[in-house]
């Protein structure tokens, strides 16, 4: 499913039976419903690997309750041990998983197969506890174990949808599938493990004791579109030609777990050249027709966002924008640009005047502005900043090109007026190019003016 781990023994010998995973189940569910409570504080600390790829440095502080120690005494012998519900997460592939306690010491999480039975035994006890003494459908039954088991979470969502909308010919059917649906905490489980799954761990620890648990894992973030898909092709290329110049932020949505504890902190570091022009936490709720702000930040290198614990049918949206800062790759490219312009519109000067000869060395100046733009082309960089200077780092390739060619014109003998031509072809794409990366440098500029009044920065 989405936690890449090592093949293991099963946690108890001879492993779980259906019973024991009808005990845990309870005690999971017991354990959300006032998971606020007992889950303190969680932070998600998130760290670029690419623009599409951020690694999360999560560890929440929760207590072991105290009173659901009768659900798991027939499940797990040693009252010592507690299968501790860490986190509900998406169902997709986290890679370079790690979990451990507070002191650093490795944790036993459940396999996949453990996860389903889990997962299948959450959904049955709700289901049993509205039916009463009516067992569930066999229909029914195979609709809730395909949602719950299924890997992918996009898949997962269409079954939840069309579960919620099936018409049952059947009376008994039509009967139970209206019960459950009208039960607000079975639709939201239901729709949870749709998409979603929980990820449990064996730790040590009595009842009422306080526990730390740390884990990390990378994975996908999404691509927020800065326009609809419907609209107008040529305004969408226009939209992403701006964006790869760098005069319209690079966006992206984060998944934010809001309602998974009584404090929740989310950090985003960018690397260093890349500041953070708007970050937005957001608690959504049915399919994203309802949201609310949690909490906003402008203009800053580093994101911390606090906030209290959302509701617990909401979920989070953590959307970012992102751009170059003015004082590193923008700015040299910048001052490749102008000292490009600055060269070849003196030598047009020059050439235009009749001056067909000029001082020795003049080759080697002009080959200055290509020496230094060359640098730009560093292979250490960060891939998110590389990603979002690609289309000035194009620009300034342009340059270096322009520059080598105009250093060739002064070593080729031309008859008079044929010199200003060339000279002229090249100095004008340098002036639109200089232009453009200027409009991105001042763009850049005036988006981190609102950190520096209010001291964000």
């Amino acid at each position: 499913m989405s936690v890449h781990q090592s093949r293991r023994q099963p946690l108890v010998d001879p492993p779980w039976s259906t019973l024991t995973y009808l005990a845990l189940g309870r005690s999971v569910l017991a354990f959300e419903a006032q998971r606020t409570q007992l889950a303190h504080r969680k932070v998600d600390s998130c760290e670029f690997i690419d623009h599409v790829t951020v690694r999360y440095h999560v560890s929440v502080d929760m207590t072991r309750p105290t009173a659901l120690t009768s659900f798991t005494q027939s499940a797990i012998a040693s009252t010592d041990e507690w299968l501790a519900p860490v986190a509900l997460l998406r169902k997709a592939v986290l890679r370079n998983f790690n979990i451990a306690d507070g002191n650093g010491a490795a944790v036993t999480v459940l396999t996949t197969t453990e996860h389903r039975k889990l997962a299948t035994s959450m959904i049955v006890n709700r289901a049993q506890s509205l039916l009463g003494k009516e067992h569930l459908a066999t229909g029914l039954a195979h609709e809730i174990d395909r949602i719950v088991r299924e890997e992918d979470w996009r898949t997962g969502r269409k079954l939840w949808r069309r579960f919620t909308s099936c018409q049952d010919a059947a009376a008994e059917l039509k009967q139970q599938r209206a019960v459950l649906l009208n039960d607000s905490t079975f639709s939201w489980l239901l729709r949870n493990l749709a998409e979603n799954f929980f990820l449990c761990a064996l730790i040590q620890a009595k009842p009422g004791d306080r526990v730390l648990l740390k884990y990390e894992y990378e994975t996908s973030v999404r691509l927020v579109r800065s326009v609809q898909p419907r609209t107008h092709w040529a305004k969408r290329n226009l939209r992403w030609l701006a964006q790869q110049l760098g005069l319209l932020p690079l966006r992206l949505r984060i998944g934010a777990s809001v309602n998974e504890s009584g404090s929740y902190h989310i950090e985003l570091l960018p690397p260093d050249e890349v500041f953070c022009t708007v970050a937005e936490l957001r608690a959504i709720r049915d399919e994203g027709k309802k949201t609310r702000m949690l909490g906003k930040e402008r203009a800053v290198r580093r994101v911390h966002i606090h906030t209290v614990a959302a509701h617990s049918r909401e979920s989070g949206m953590f959307d970012v924008s992102l751009l170059l800062r003015t004082d590193g790759f923008l700015a040299a490219a910048w001052l490749v640009s102008l000292l490009t312009v600055l060269l070849l519109a003196g030598g047009l000067v020059l050439h235009s005047e009749g001056v067909s000869t000029l001082p020795g060395g003049s080759g080697i100046l002009a080959l200055l502005p290509g020496l230094i733009g060359a640098y730009l082309f560093r292979p250490g960089a960060h891939r998110l900043v590389r990603r979002l200077g690609q289309g000035i780092r194009f620009l300034v390739g342009f340059l270096v090109v322009d520059s080598f060619l105009a250093a060739g014109l002064l070593t080729v003998h031309m008859a008079p007026g044929i010199r200003p031509a060339w000279w002229l072809s090249l100095t004008v794409p340098a002036v639109v190019i200089f232009c453009v990366i200027s409009a991105a440098w001042l763009h850049s500029w005036l988006s981190e003016r609102p950190g520096r009044q209010t001291g964000a920065l």
